[in-house]
């Protein structure tokens, strides 16, 4: 490992590097939540860069706000680095540590076909918590979309304040059981409306009579042309097995190719077998895995 490299954090002066790397060098493992152009340098989002000599080499982005706070845990939106080595991603770990206080674990997503990062991040304490399969349907075809009797689907207005609490209630109840899950408040919510991906109308629930008892959103992916991004479908599990959850994979998909986007994805715990045969019976077919790696924050990368 040559004397020059070193890590440094991400400043002011130094953040448009960041978000350059993270633009080459992110979608490699994860897309989620790269920095971007809204990329903003805070306490609740510190960051570090990698160089050796002048050029950038690796970066790490801890999201630590205030919604990972509450569940005690931390997300990277990007740990990479080059060479992939156990030096160069330790280099990052290390300087990141002081930002695990106060939380119990961190995490990531890495696509299961990583093998030497995945073998690194094993080595340096982090553990497989779960895999999830994301899914894509490109069928143009409408589906027949019927709710029974006394279920309607209504799009949330930024401006029902009311709504936004039931959703954020509504959702976290209905994922309370889902592994992962980490609760939304009603700013998390809010938040969404205004996302580079959202889309008018794209953020529902669903109702019996005046009980929100079902959630789904759909918004167009920023980084892939011509494709809609399914999340939050949810039903309350007092009114599943009623097909519920289909009819609002099925609206979903209608507002996807009335919005332009004939191609929609979504993810899904590969532990929920359900889920995972009601998107294959409604056409979806697996592109890919992807495995969530958990650090415990006691542990400390060597």
């Amino acid at each position: 490992m040559p004397e020059s490299i070193r890590v440094e954090p991400v400043t002011p002066e130094n953040a448009a590097q960041l978000k350059r790397y993270a633009n080459e060098h992110g979608r490699e493992h994860d897309d989620s939540y790269l920095p971007g152009i809204d990329f903003e340098l805070s306490p609740d989002c510190p960051g570090y860069l990698l160089r050796n000599g002048d050029a950038v080499v690796g970066a790490a982005v801890l999201m630590r706000t205030e919604r990972f706070r509450k569940a005690r845990k931390g997300r990277f939106s990007i740990l990479h680095a080059f060479p992939c080595t156990r030096k160069t991603y330790s280099l990052l770990l290390k300087a990141m540590h002081p930002h695990f206080c106060g939380l119990g674990s961190v995490f990531l997503f890495l696509p299961e076909r990583k093998r030497k990062v995945r073998a690194i991040l094993e080595g340096l304490g982090f553990s497989v918590e779960r895999y999830s399969s994301l899914m894509e349907n490109r069928d143009p075809a409408d589906p027949e979309v019927r709710f029974p009797r006394g279920f309607t689907v209504r799009p949330l207005d930024v401006s029902d304040w009311d709504g936004i609490r039931r959703f954020a209630r509504c959702v976290n109840v209905n994922f309370r059981e889902t592994a992962g899950h980490i609760d939304s408040s009603p700013d998390d919510i809010r938040r969404m409306f205004h996302e580079p991906g959202y889309l008018k109308e794209g953020i529902c629930m669903l109702w019996k009579e005046r009980e929100a008892v079902g959630t789904v959103c759909i918004s167009r992916e920023p980084e892939t042309a011509g494709t809609a991004e399914i999340g939050g479908l949810s039903v309350d599990p007092r009114f599943r097995e009623q097909g519920l959850g289909r009819m609002l994979l099925r609206y979903a998909r209608r507002m996807a190719h009335a919005s332009g986007l004939p191609a929609v994805v979504l993810s899904v715990n590969a532990e929920n077998e359900l889920a995972f045969r009601l998107y294959r019976s409604e056409g979806f077919l697996p592109l890919q895995t992807m495995v969530c790696y958990t650090l415990m924050c006691g542990k400390r990368a060597e």
